[in-house]
């Protein structure tokens, strides 16, 4: 059993349709039901073949209702990939910068962090894998987005941190930092013609990455292939820091 948070959104139903094709049966856990319902229509022609679960990664006692739900369900998880995440402009001066701050850390950090708690009875049970996802901003600095660039340097942190203390109970847990995604998140630079010019003139490849891209490295690090890698924050660019 695979778990993806943040599962409604674009990276989270290709990461979902890799774990699918990969043999695993799948759970996936968003804010909102509707998202999710549409998410598993679009995922998967089979319904059956898709666990939903609406919950709030950010409150603590959500995740535990749902992982408490699947592993009843299904009796194990096996990988549980932390997708849920927020992207907010965030500079200092703005008026609701705290409260931007303030739920860009409770998501993107906090909500990795409640998932793994709830989810680490079902995963020590299996000797199962974390994947978490960062961000190549946890390594450079964005423009305009305090939050987001603190948020994703503390999973880059945490994956770590956490790696070292899972160890003895079996599980792994390693995190993806991707760059520059075709997803809604990332919509802006799609309408702004020249600003998206501009960012993949900076990418060595020269495109951005496709969801499947980075669901395929997902599916990397949580599978038996990646069997000797723990504390790992693999970095799927493009080559946007050989800039």
């Amino acid at each position: 059993m695979a778990v993806i948070t943040g599962g409604a959104g674009g990276n989270g139903r290709a990461i979902a349709r890799a774990f699918h094709d990969a043999g695993y049966r799948v759970a996936l856990v968003d804010v909102d039901k509707a998202s999710l319902d549409a998410a598993r229509r679009d995922a998967f022609r089979d319904r059956s073949e898709c666990t939903t679960v609406a919950a709030d990664v950010s409150i603590p006692a959500d995740c535990e209702r749902a992982a408490n739900q699947i592993v009843d369900a299904h009796g194990r998880i096996d990988a549980l990939v932390n997708g849920a995440g927020l992207y907010r402009l965030n500079r200092i001066d703005d008026a609701d910068f705290r409260a931007t701050y303030g739920l860009l850390m409770s998501v993107n950090v906090e909500g990795v962090l409640n998932m793994t708690l709830a989810a680490r009875a079902g995963l020590e049970r299996s000797q199962g894998a974390i994947v978490n996802i960062a961000s190549i901003e946890s390594t450079l600095a964005g423009s305009a987005s305090i939050g987001y660039t603190v948020s994703k340097t503390a999973v880059a942190g945490l994956t770590r941190a956490l790696a070292a203390d899972l160890a003895p109970r079996g599980i792994r847990v390693n995190a993806v930092a991707p760059g520059i995604v075709d997803t809604p998140m990332v919509a802006h630079l799609a309408e702004d013609e020249r600003a998206g010019r501009r960012a993949k003139a900076r990418i060595a490849l020269k495109r951005f990455a496709s969801p499947d891209e980075i669901a395929n490295v997902v599916l990397f690090l949580a599978s038996p292939a990646a069997s000797y890698m723990t504390g790992s924050v693999v970095v799927a660019d493009g080559g946007y820091l050989l800039s």
